[in-house]
């Protein structure tokens, strides 16, 4: 179960209006970018969220919601810090996933395999619900 201070911090940004507000304007979009987002954390117990000004490539600055976790891939391997930012046109685009650049502090690297594998169970519990994709 996600804490409930986790659950009141992204309901507290999802309801913002000040010029701090969060990118995401479409009300049934916020109330998905929620549940996907508890989700999350219900599953990987690691992640916390926040907020942030997200820069893209061409310039565009936009408020985003963000969970940064580690992901462990195996257990003779350490755990991969990430960073998953949803899109402002979520969930109609993709999470934007960062992978932290700390790989002098592995022991043993894990096989890319396994990296890529565990990455795409994390995405799975977040699009766990395929019907409402499409709301």
């Amino acid at each position: 179960m996600s804490s409930p201070s986790s659950v009141h911090f992204i309901d507290s940004a999802l309801s913002c209006t000040s010029p701090f507000a969060l990118s995401y304007t479409d009300p049934d979009k916020k109330w998905l970018i929620r549940k996907h987002l508890i989700l999350l954390l219900q599953n990987f117990p690691s992640f916390r969220p926040s907020v942030d000004v997200f820069t893209h490539n061409d310039g565009n600055i936009v408020n985003l919601l963000f969970a940064t976790g580690e992901l462990h891939v195996s257990n003779s391997a350490s755990p991969i810090n990430l960073s998953i930012w949803l899109h402002e046109n979520y969930p109609d685009m993709a999470p934007i996933v960062f992978v932290s650049s700390n790989l002098g502090k592995f022991s043993t690297f894990p096989p890319i395999h396994l990296i890529v594998l565990n990455l795409f169970k994390l995405l799975v519990v977040i699009y766990r619900d395929g019907s409402d994709m499409n709301q």
